[in-house]
């Protein structure tokens, strides 16, 4: 009946609906739009800080609300030919990832796995893995979260 607009809820009833959410009613009332430039990122700003990882991968982290959070948002982008190195990478964290565009070689431990646009993969922690982009006309771009 509420979502009807036949009916309208007491505070008691609305504290009750939002516990589920979990909102508060404070929270429910304080439409706060100044909040929406912490929640939205700009392209021309995720590039001002992004860094050079070496000279032919370029990262980007994706701010996240909640900063007390483990998990990471980066936006890897590999040039045309370049890769992580002869020597495996390790994370201390699970890893896992999504080819944005491109194509990339993925060897884990000794197996080799191209990946393609629309591909994801997903990686245990310590577990030993090398990217290289195998794209000739384009870089490759992996949104990756880390956990």
């Amino acid at each position: 009946m509420i979502e009807q607009g036949v009916n309208s809820p007491s505070i008691n009833s609305l504290a009750k609906i939002l516990g589920g959410i979990p909102m508060s009613v404070a929270q429910f009332f304080s439409c706060d739009l100044s909040l929406l430039s912490q929640q939205i990122f700009r392209a021309e700003d995720l590039r001002a800080k992004q860094r050079t990882v070496s000279s032919s991968i370029n990262s980007q982290n994706i701010p996240l609300q909640n900063a007390s959070t483990q998990t990471r948002f980066e936006r890897l982008a590999y040039a045309v030919n370049s890769d992580t190195g002869e020597v495996p990478q390790y994370s201390a964290q699970a890893v896992s990832g999504y080819i944005l565009s491109g194509s990339i070689e993925l060897t884990l431990n000794t197996e080799v796995v191209i990946l393609a646009s629309g591909d994801a993969f997903s990686l245990g922690a310590m577990q030993p893995f090398r990217f290289r982009n195998i794209s000739t006309t384009e870089e490759c771009l992996i949104l990756t979260c880390t956990l």
